[in-house]
C-alpha cells in the first residue's frame, strides 16, 4: 500500500469513527469483544473491519467478507500496514447457502448486492462465491465464540440471518445490520430474530431505542436507511443501553 492510498485509508477510518458511523462505532467499541470471533459481512473497504480488529485482541479473531475483487485486493493492502494480524480476508458472499450468484453493481461500489440493483445507469453482473454463515463456522471449529456480527449486504440481510441461524442460536452474538425502510417494514427480519430470543433497537440521539417505537420517531431521522442493533433478550437485565 503505497502512501497515498494509505493516507486515504486513515482518513476513511477516522471519518467513520467521528462523523459517518460515529454511533454505530461507539457502540462497537463500548462492548467486551476480546477474544471472541467478530464477523463482519460486507467488509468493503475495512472501516469497521479495522476497529473490529482492535477490539477482538490478541485472542480474538476477525473474518471479513468481501466478494468483490477490487476491494478484497485493497483490504489484503491494507493488512500489513495496519497490523490486521488477527484479520483473515474471506472473498465469499454470505447468504442461507452456498454455491454462487450473481453480484451486481452500479458504478459506485458500496451499493454491490445480490438483490437486482436498479438499472438507472451502468450496472456490472458477475459471480462471486457463496456460502452461510454456518457453514463457514462448521469449516473452521477452531474458532472463539463469536461475539458480534456486523452486516452491510444492500438488501440481502435477511438470507445472510437465515444462514446465520445456529451461530446466532449457540454462541447469542451481538447484531448490527443497515437495512433500508421497505425491507425493514416487511417484519421477516424482526420476526426471525424475535423468534430466536433477540430484541431491537436503532440509534436516535446518540441512545439505542427500542425498534416498539420506529414508527413514532422514523421522520425525525434524515437517512434512507437505519442501522439496528439487535441483542439477547436474556442478557439486557439492568443495561445502560444509552451507552452501550
Amino acid at each position: 500500500m503505497n502512501l497515498p492510498e494509505r493516507l486515504h485509508a486513515i482518513h476513511r477510518i477516522w471519518r467513520y469513527r467521528l462523523r459517518s458511523e460515529r454511533d454505530e462505532i461507539r457502540h462497537l467499541l463500548s462492548l467486551d469483544l476480546s477474544g471472541t470471533t467478530i464477523i463482519d459481512v460486507g467488509a468493503h473497504r475495512g472501516a469497521y473491519t479495522h476497529w473490529m480488529s482492535r477490539k477482538a485482541g490478541k485472542e480474538g479473531r476477525v473474518i471479513a467478507f468481501e466478494p468483490q475483487p477490487e476491494l478484497h485486493a485493497y483490504l489484503e493492502r491494507m493488512a500489513g500496514p495496519f497490523r490486521w494480524g488477527n484479520v483473515t480476508l474471506e472473498p465469499f458472499a454470505l447468504s442461507s447457502h452456498e454455491g454462487s450468484a450473481h453480484l451486481s453493481r452500479p458504478r459506485h461500489w458500496g451499493a454491490a448486492s445480490l438483490e437486482p440493483v436498479p438499472e438507472e445507469g451502468p450496472v456490472e453482473h458477475f459471480e462471486v462465491p457463496l456460502t452461510s454463515l454456518d457453514a463457514y463456522r462448521a469449516r473452521h471449529p477452531e474458532l472463539p465464540r463469536v461475539g458480534f456480527v456486523k452486516i452491510d449486504v444492500q438488501d440481502h440481510e435477511l438470507p445472510v440471518l437465515q444462514g446465520a441461524t445456529g451461530t446466532l442460536e449457540s454462541c447469542r452474538p451481538e447484531i448490527l445490520f443497515e437495512c433500508v425502510d421497505h425491507i425493514f417494514r416487511h417484519g421477516r427480519i424482526h420476526q426471525l430474530l424475535d423468534s430466536l430470543g433477540y430484541s431491537g433497537f436503532f440509534f436516535y440521539r446518540r441512545e439505542l431505542v427500542p425498534v416498539e417505537k420506529l414508527s413514532d420517531l422514523r421522520e425525525k431521522i434524515p437517512a434512507p436507511y437505519l442501522n439496528y442493533v439487535y441483542r439477547e433478550r436474556a442478557s439486557l437485565s439492568g443495561r445502560n443501553l444509552s451507552h452501550g
